[in-house]
């Protein structure tokens, strides 16, 4: 949960989450089914995780001395503060969008995830009122079909060879693979400008 609140990470947030461990907490529930953290491995999926390694506690004075929780869990102010960052982070992605607009270039979205579900019905439940035209994605269980909420068309990416000839911003709403997502869209051809915005609003060439 620490990084989740650090890295600004909402968009993570949805049902195929079910919870969230630090390992303050984790290391005393594996101490009352006699085990032991054994080691902690940082991760860079979905904007910060960590892998717990478990294991049978040897002896009675074997244990992990944890680090001390960053959140007290009791304490509401760092979950007021998250959730004011969360709705100045909101407001500029709908600037984004809404410069996009008056500046007369065509937005589509790349990758129909849960994460950008999430970040599209929160920017709606803000009163944002600019939308990608589509969505492209790669999986064919999603092609043909519509994103949940707002109901943007899906489609494969081979749609972006329509792409060459207008100032177009493909916005990464699957910003944990940024980087293979850009490789695949100017693999087919795509000359525009990516947006990503998540943990912060950035254009790149």
């Amino acid at each position: 949960i620490d990084d989740l609140l650090t890295n600004l990470a909402f968009d993570t947030i949805y049902h195929e989450h079910l919870s969230y461990w630090s390992s303050y907490p984790l290391s005393l529930a594996a101490e009352k089914a006699g085990l032991v953290v054994g080691d902690i491995e940082l991760l860079t999926v979905h904007g910060g995780s960590r892998r717990y390694w478990l294991q049978p506690r040897l002896a009675p004075t074997e244990a992990f001395v944890p680090a001390p929780p960053v959140f007290d869990t009791h304490d509401t102010q760092p979950y007021q503060r998250f959730a004011g960052r969360v709705t100045q982070h909101v407001a500029a992605v709908s600037d984004k969008q809404n410069t996009c607009r008056a500046e007369g270039q065509r937005l589509w979205a790349f990758g129909a995830s849960a994460k950008g579900t999430v970040m599209l019905n929160t920017l709606r439940a803000h009163g944002n009122t600019v939308w990608p035209e589509c969505i492209l994605d790669d999986a064919p269980t999603k092609q043909g079909r519509h994103s949940p909420g707002l109901h943007l068309p899906i489609y494969a990416p081979v749609w972006m060879q329509q792409l060459h000839t207008d100032p177009v911003v493909l916005w990464l709403l699957s910003w944990n693979c940024a980087t293979d997502l850009m490789d695949r869209a100017r693999h087919l051809g795509f000359k525009g400008t990516f947006l990503i915005t998540s943990p912060t609003v950035q254009v790149l060439d």
